[in-house]
């Protein structure tokens, strides 16, 4: 507003000077778009409170005129009938829309994924006054990516998923941002009729609306300039995640499940995000539509799906090592961090001349005392589960380069639910005969035609014929659900001491927590069942031993903790290596009505899954775990002197329960001088369906 009238009396105010809107002084381009400059008549000045005596000048509503779309601003079209400037409202198959949106759904049916349907001025640009009011498409604004929902870049103050204009405009055009359309460049703007690199695009700048509201541009002033795509970002990072730190580094790998990728997040102490590394899946080539210094290049075409059951490890030098799965191939993989920031990758277990075999899930990785690194997983004979082992695959030279670095051990077999062998409307279910005095050899099951005569089987369980009737009976790999394959060795955690390797191992096809140790420097293992089998029959006691975490205790005593499926609780294990395994005790640390500090939730609850054992220097256990009840990642502490020998002291204590989102999945614990991270994944739509989100709980200051 500025003083632009001669002073002078009229509605009976004398000699008052006053500020007039829009005040303007006849010329060209002295008014935005959609005004030009008019004399304000006495009758309109008194209309409005404003003395004149003539000669004043306001910015009044006009449609801009044109002959073609460089005579309009960016994001209007010319209607060459009419001689008139149009704004672009929404974009429909490539054709402007002249009529306000209504949803942010038509925006997105018209535009795509992410836009949003706003009103004029939103963004904090300059509406225009006296025009009526309108909704146009646009994309949400921001002042960082922090800003954007999840998958989103900020990229010139407005959230995309994509570059705009789908990062490339005809030539003669650029991009308008605001409206996600490509529109005529002004031909006396030489910056408009440059050319863009790879990875870039031409986008429009208005000088005199920063803003990038480009309806009210000064058309002189418009100007172009190449702008590099935002970096690609991924909605659905988190799945199968794993964290390894130390003094200076927290590092998380993760699968991301969008483009089927290997990622690893290198954080800060502080938990500041220094880097997200795309380690393996990236495509060969394919269209650029991304900052080609950012996540894969810029790369979005598909690449191979690698990267789910991921662990990783730290040298003593701090060096990242990875295991993860291959699942295009069925492989076993492994990755290692050079030297100058690069990654390197290859194969460690695949299928042979053998027949068809399944190797990499479950993978668990740990760094000998030699510095060489050393991995457990799971292998099958095929996608049914008919038979599967516990395999171990031991590198030859600190720096392994490929497969022939690597020595394969099986540490333990068994074959499929009744060998594969049951025939149509039969089950395979636990026959209850005793197994070896160790329990290692469980009931392999039999065969039964499976009846209707039961009244009410649980989910493990079946209806066979017995006599004229039916029984419910335990069913033989009845754990597996959700896709997820059954075997020995589902889930392992390895732990290196000495010279001797150790691997707590899931053996979902009995429902046992079993226990693999390595007799001496030869690579012959001895097994024991810790839990879950019956010591007389070694029958089946219930689905225990899901989700094992090994670590070993300042004492050099072992610890596992894992989860009790059947019974929804979080169990722990101690003793020495030196001390004759007993096979039969268990402490449970939460039985599901654990209650937290400022809870009131009904219990008891169903906790346990993604068990993530760690120890602080006092010796104080700590474990990371889900509540899959409430969806929360919870953490507990275990005092020094809780053992299984001596289970009296074992009270767990509460200390953070996080909750708010599907959370907790794939949880991961990490201690290093008494500060703590735990990496986890929310899942909004259940693990099958991907949608994951990593999470990093910490720097946490451990009591």
């Amino acid at each position: 507003m500025i003083t632009a009238c001669h002073c002078g009396t009229n509605g009976g105010v004398s000699g008052t000077c006053q500020s007039v809107p829009n005040a303007c002084s006849p010329g060209p381009n002295a008014c935005a778009d959609h005004f030009s400059c008019e004399a304000l008549t006495p009758d309109a000045a008194y209309a409005e409170g404003v003395p004149v005596d003539g000669g004043c000048h306001v910015c009044a509503f006009t449609p801009r005129g044109c002959q073609q779309n460089g005579d309009c601003c960016p994001g209007q079209v010319c209607n060459s009938s009419l001689g008139l400037c149009f704004d672009c409202y929404n974009v429909a198959n490539g054709a402007c829309g002249q009529s306000d949106c209504l949803t942010d759904a038509q925006c997105v049916t018209a535009q795509g994924p992410g836009h949003v349907c706003a009103p004029f001025g939103f963004d904090g640009g300059p509406a225009i006054q006296g025009e009526p009011a309108s909704q146009r498409c646009t994309y949400p604004t921001c002042a960082s990516t922090a800003d954007c929902a999840t998958g989103a870049a900020c990229y010139l103050g407005y959230c995309v998923l994509t570059p705009p204009c789908n990062g490339a405009c005809a030539a003669g055009t650029a991009c308008a941002i605001t409206d996600d359309l490509c529109s005529a460049v002004p031909p006396a703007s030489a910056s408009c009729q440059q050319s863009c690199g790879a990875g870039a695009q031409l986008v429009f700048v208005d000088e005199s609306v920063p803003t990038g509201v480009y309806d009210a541009c000064n058309l002189p002033k418009v100007a172009c300039r190449c702008q590099t795509f935002p970096p690609i970002t991924s909605p659905e990072i988190g799945e199968w995640s794993a964290l390894a730190q130390d003094a200076h580094d927290v590092w998380v790998s993760a699968y991301d499940h969008a483009f089927g990728d290997l990622v690893a997040y290198h954080f800060a102490t502080d938990g500041g995000l220094l880097a997200l590394d795309y380690i393996d899946g990236l495509p060969d080539g394919g269209r650029l539509i991304g900052d080609p210094r950012g996540p894969r290049g810029g790369l979005a075409a598909p690449g191979p799906n690698v990267g789910e059951y991921t662990s990783i490890a730290l040298s003593a030098d701090g060096t990242p090592r990875i295991a993860y799965y291959d699942v295009d191939r069925a492989a076993l993989k492994y990755a290692e961090r050079l030297g100058d920031g690069g990654w390197i990758s290859h194969t460690v277990a695949i299928q042979g001349d053998a027949g068809y075999r399944d190797f990499g899930r479950g993978t668990s990785i740990a760094i000998g005392e030699n510095g060489a690194p050393e991995i457990s997983f799971l292998e099958l004979d095929g996608p049914d589960g008919g038979g599967s082992a516990l395999d171990l695959a031991v590198a030859t030279t600190v720096a392994p380069r490929s497969e022939s670095d690597w020595l394969i051990v099986q540490i333990a077999s068994t074959p499929g639910p009744c060998g594969g062998a049951c025939a149509p409307g039969q089950a395979c279910v636990d026959d209850s005969q005793p197994g070896d005095a160790g329990c290692v050899t469980a009931p392999n099951g039999t065969c039964q035609t499976i009846a209707t005569g039961c009244a009410s089987c649980a989910t493990t369980e079946a209806c066979i014929a017995v006599g004229d009737g039916g029984a419910c009976a335990p069913l033989i790999g009845a754990t597996a659900t959700g896709g997820i394959p059954i075997g020995l060795g589902l889930e392992s955690s390895l732990a290196v001491v000495g010279n001797v390797t150790v691997v707590a191992y899931a053996d979902s096809l009995h429902g046992a927590l079993m226990l693999a140790q390595q007799n001496g420097t030869t690579f012959e293992f001895q097994l024991t069942a810790l839990d879950g089998r019956d010591p007389v029959t070694c029958a089946n006691t219930g689905s225990v031993g899901r989700f094992p975490s090994l670590r070993i205790a300042p004492t050099g005593a072992l610890a596992i903790a894992y989860q009790d499926e059947t019974r929804g609780q979080l169990l722990y294990w101690t003793s020495t290596l030196a001390a004759p395994l007993d096979a039969q005790q268990r402490i449970v640390l939460d039985d599901g009505q654990l209650q937290p500090p400022d809870a009131g939730q009904d219990r008891p609850q169903v906790v346990g899954a993604n068990a993530s054992l760690a120890y602080g220097a006092s010796g104080t256990a700590y474990v990371a775990y889900q509540d899959q009840t409430l969806l929360s990642q919870r953490l507990v502490s275990v005092p020094p002197s809780c053992t299984t020998a001596n289970p009296s002291p074992c009270t767990p204590v509460l200390l953070h329960e996080w909750s708010g989102a599907a959370q907790g999945f794939f949880s991961s614990l990490g201690i290093v001088g008494g500060q703590a991270f735990i990496s986890n994944a929310s899942l909004t739509a259940g693990p099958a369906a991907g949608e994951g989100q990593l999470l990093l709980e910490g720097p946490l200051t451990l009591p």
